[in-house]
């Protein structure tokens, strides 16, 4: 029996050979550039479907593309091209001479982000960033941090104290437990100069912002209708946005909006008593909507509510594996901890036996071990860049509006680039001239690199100088060995098995901080 009419088998068979040409059309993009790439699969989906099924491809498959397709391919999500580039001497272009050809990092996730989150720093464009940017960018300088350094030195303190009793009482600790309550609280205190009360082991749970901000972190993106339906149709965006949609649970912004109210609320009530934290040195520039749309330097309340927010989020995570993979690195090679004690005991020495910040910048071989650590188990596995017109760069022509793609992972983990690169080894570092910027982009490059990039360095370098001072880390005997397998599976890069290590106290005399 038929369900429909000849007339409408017609108009169905017609929609569907045009959909064929729309989409084969929009498949010959990447050809007509020349630009080599395996084919799209049926609609376009085979990407999405690689990711949905192991979204680990993210930083496997990108050595293997290059070695079978050059240092430049392309991709196609549904219909959408991007175009991967490992070719240094273009990645230079586009992130600093050709700058203003690529000046955003994508268009994708910016409505979607949420009525407050669409203005943080890294989804904000045009005007609007430059102007915010000018008022972030002296918060993070070396003046800045120095007021803020103890306040981070508090914390690290207390880390020690709770590596030492979990080690003493169980034998070993949760690394990653116990190094993100103290990227919470280290960073509670230097955006709202407010105790989090995060690495409190004995209350039995976690405390409400440690608890809102584990389950938005929570979250596998992948997995979320709303990003699903934005990366298979970017047109979709605006429509999912003005219907409410958004990919950032509404209770954990609730809650932050009203914390960063609070806290705005008290400093106001408390001129006089104003802390050098991120959150006031935004205050410091605060102007109004109407302002904003003439001035070119200032940040409005709704943009300093929503920064606050991404710093806390930023430096939480982000902060928080880099620390919890330099630990495993340094309980896996004793004789790279071994030198870095040494180091951080005689730059102390140097500055009368006390570990400031002008002490901790002088560690060279600290920021080696750090460094070292970001391009191992870098916690950014790529980064993009959207053009804004057609470009061409090397020969190879990028057309308005084409998303690029810069393997981060794969730059960090190429033989071409580096000898051994699944091997620790910090003296690749010793002498940054002979590194190419390009083969190392943790952190970016060019006017749009992590603004936080100085901030994140002293909160990981005060604590682990504090933590190799107060002892010996090792691995127990449930620690995997080297190379540290990682996966994505765990909502951003994380070990794969649980990582726990144990510290072992050393007789050392107590030092002070400024």
């Amino acid at each position: 029996m038929w369900l429909f009419s000849t007339e409408t088998w017609l108009i169905l068979g017609t929609l569907c050979i045009l959909l064929w040409y729309y989409i084969s059309v929009k498949h010959r993009v990447l050809k007509d550039l020349n630009i080599p790439h395996d084919p799209p699969g049926f609609l376009g989906l085979k990407g999405i479907y690689k990711l949905i099924t192991d979204v680990d491809v993210l930083f496997k498959s990108d050595l293997d593309s290059k070695k079978k397709h050059g240092s430049v391919y392309g991709s196609y999500t549904f219909t959408s091209p991007s175009i991967t580039i490992h070719d240094l001497e273009m990645l230079k272009q586009i992130h600093i001479k050709e700058f203003a050809a690529f000046p955003i990092r994508s268009k994708e996730f910016t409505e979607t982000q949420g009525e407050v989150m669409k203005n943080v720093l890294t989804a904000v464009t045009g005007k609007q960033w430059t102007r915010c940017r000018q008022v972030m960018t002296p918060m993070f300088s070396a003046a800045k941090l120095r007021h803020m350094l103890p306040l981070m030195d508090r914390c690290s303190e207390k880390l020690v104290e709770n590596m030492r009793e979990k080690s003493e009482s169980d034998g070993k600790f949760d690394a990653q437990d116990i190094i993100s309550r103290y990227t919470m609280d280290a960073m509670c205190a230097t955006t709202f100069s407010t105790d989090s009360n995060a690495q409190d082991l004995n209350s039995g749970e976690d405390t409400t912002i440690v608890k809102r901000t584990k389950e938005a972190l929570s979250i596998n993106p992948f997995t979320s209708p709303i990003v699903l339906s934005v990366l298979i149709f970017p047109w979709l965006e605006p429509y999912v946005a003005k219907l409410g949609g958004q990919f950032w649970p509404r209770e954990f912004i609730d809650y932050y909006c009203k914390l960063t109210d609070s806290v705005m609320e008290q400093k106001a009530s408390a001129p006089s008593d104003h802390r050098t934290d991120l959150m006031q040195l935004m205050l410091d520039n605060e102007i109004t909507d109407e302002q904003a749309k003439t001035v070119d330097k200032g940040i409005t309340r709704k943009e300093i509510v929503a920064n606050s927010i991404i710093f806390i989020i930023a430096g939480f995570e982000n902060s928080k594996m880099l620390l919890t993979f330099l630990c495993y690195n340094l309980a896996t090679s004793p004789e790279c901890q071994n030198r870095l004690r040494k180091e951080i005991q005689d730059g102390i020495a140097a500055h009368d036996g006390k570990l400031n910040y002008d002490s901790l910048n002088e560690m060279k071989y600290l920021t080696q071990c750090v460094n070292e650590t970001l391009r191992l188990q870098t916690p950014v596995i790529i980064n993009q860049r959207t053009s804004q017109k057609d470009i061409e760069i090397n020969g190879v022509f990028i057309p308005k509006n084409t998303k690029v793609i810069i393997p981060v992972w794969a730059l960090g983990h190429s033989e071409d680039i580096w000898e051994e690169p699944m091997t620790f080894n910090p003296d690749r570092f010793e002498d940054m001239s002979s590194v190419n910027p390009m083969t190392f982009l943790p952190w970016g490059a060019g006017p749009r690199n992590c603004i936080g990039m100085r901030f994140a360095y002293m909160m990981v370098k005060i604590a682990i100088a504090r933590i190799l001072l107060g002892g010996e880390i090792q691995p127990t005997e449930g620690t995997p060995p080297p190379p540290l397998q990682l996966t994505l599976k765990k909502r951003g890069m994380k070990p794969k098995d649980d990582l726990f290590l144990k510290i072992t106290p050393l007789p050392t005399a107590t030092t002070s901080s400024e």
